[in-house]
């Protein structure tokens, strides 16, 4: 089986004031985008035993970055507790092809967990409910119930209470992700919550206007502000995005990675080109994806 793990930008970020638990509340809007991780689930000939799991770049061979390639990786962790609580003891093998960058705010490792669960739900003929599988996601991680639903959605909690927001978004995209990476939780420890936070509402209804300036007009993200004291990269990334005449930019979730909008696709492509000149810089033009495309057997 194979499934595709799309990364994810965040269009509306606040910060609503700390949970109980120490998380912050939020009040954001994610949208996925057409860059992707692929997940290669495989049955197991063994009826018990360990998940047999490698993370490859696209061309198959073994990955040597930050990401975990064992039991903490978040594909098995998804996996495992999947297994768990469904009283499954068959193992699978699973192969994770990786392209999302990672300490970049594009949801990369969450939207992988996502794809796990969906797809071992399928391949073990488990198949729970999304409502199901969106209450094991939300213990692993708070972008991951996000990726279960998938699309364009409104997520307040701490991210796993998920609207999903049916709006079609004809923009074109550039997104950015620097040489440097940034870690959540130290962006996080930097950050205020502010005293009167910016409501999301506004900005679902520029959604709801389908008019591209109005929604980059109306774009936010308050993770900017401490991501800016990190790195100068944020605001490097931003004034060469305003020199191409993007309609506007951001952070997206706590960073690095940062991305611009633009009405048509060639004003797009033209802007990549300017940037891929750096050839510090990783750069790829997507588009929102307005639906998930079935997984294939």
């Amino acid at each position: 089986m194979v499934i595709q793990a799309p990364a994810k930008v965040n269009l509306f970020l606040e910060l609503l004031g700390k949970l109980p638990s120490g998380y912050h509340a939020l009040d954001t809007v994610m949208t996925e985008i057409s860059w992707f991780d692929t997940l290669v689930l495989e049955p197991s000939d063994e009826s018990h035993g360990p998940i047999e799991f490698r993370v490859v770049d696209s061309r198959g061979l073994a990955l040597e970055s930050d990401v975990p390639s064992g039991a903490d990786n978040l594909v098995v962790r998804a996996l495992e507790l999947l297994r768990t609580r469904a009283g499954i003891e068959r193992p699978l093998r699973a192969t994770l092809i990786k392209r999302i960058p990672s300490q970049a705010g594009l949801g990369g490792g969450s939207s992988d967990a996502a794809a796990a669960l969906r797809g071992a739900n399928r391949l073990w003929g488990i198949d729970w409910d999304r409502a199901r599988l969106m209450e094991l996601a939300a213990e692993l991680g708070s972008d991951i119930p996000f990726f279960v639903v998938g699309g364009t959605a409104r997520c307040r909690g701490r991210g796993e209470q998920v609207e999903p927001l049916p709006v079609p978004l004809d923009l074109f995209l550039v997104v950015v992700k620097p040489p440097v990476g940034l870690g959540t939780a130290d962006v996080y420890r930097r950050c205020t919550v502010p005293a009167q936070p910016r409501c999301g509402d506004e900005f679902c209804t520029s959604l709801r206007s389908k008019n591209p300036q109005e929604i980059a007009h109306r774009m936010f993200n308050r993770l900017a502000e401490p991501a800016c004291g990190l790195t100068e990269w944020v605001g490097r990334l931003g004034r060469s995005f305003e020199r191409t005449g993007c309609l506007g930019w951001l952070l997206s979730g706590s960073g690095s990675a940062c991305f611009a909008a633009y009405a048509g696709r060639s004003a797009a492509q033209r802007a990549a080109r300017v940037l891929q000149s750096s050839h510090e810089l990783s750069v790829r033009v997507v588009r929102p994806l307005s639906g998930r495309a079935t997984d294939s057997p």
